[in-house]
């Protein structure tokens, strides 16, 4: 972990919607549906110059799809 500790790794973190009329995305990592569709999300972490993380997950919001808790975390 670079001697960081999630507090740091999370401030260093970025997450970009590739459509945001069907997902956004906040400076956390929570994603809020906008409309039906499928896209992507990607998030970047510069731990050091020469060090980068980067993922990408596929979003797909169909309709009727209801999710009623305040967060969902997958690790």
């Amino acid at each position: 972990n670079f001697g960081m500790d999630d507090n740091t790794i999370t401030a260093l973190t970025r997450y970009e919607s590739a459509d945001e009329s069907i997902v956004t995305v906040d400076e956390f990592g929570f994603l809020t549906a906008q409309s039906v569709g499928e896209t992507t999300v990607t998030l970047t972490a510069v731990i050091t110059d020469e060090f980068t993380v980067e993922g990408t997950v596929t979003v797909v919001v169909e309709e009727g799809i209801t999710f009623d808790c305040n967060s969902i975390y997958g690790y």
